[in-house]
């Protein structure tokens, strides 16, 4: 876990939307969002998806002639 310092607390609450950050050596991109947030997102991420499987029978397909 890293402590954020009171200028990165300050910065966080006034971005008021996931604050962009970004690493100083890869220039990748994160992106901080609280707890419950993250939670949120993660719910829904994780819902599966139920697929009919009979869209993927195909032998009773006949194509035109």
């Amino acid at each position: 876990m890293i402590l954020l310092s009171s200028e990165q607390r300050q910065a966080l609450h006034e971005a008021g939307v996931p604050l962009q950050v970004r690493d100083a050596e890869s220039h990748e991109v994160f992106y901080l969002i609280s707890a419950q947030e993250y939670h949120k997102v993660r719910a829904v991420l994780e819902q599966a998806e139920e697929v009919d499987p009979s869209y993927f029978e195909f032998s009773d397909f006949v194509p035109d002639a």
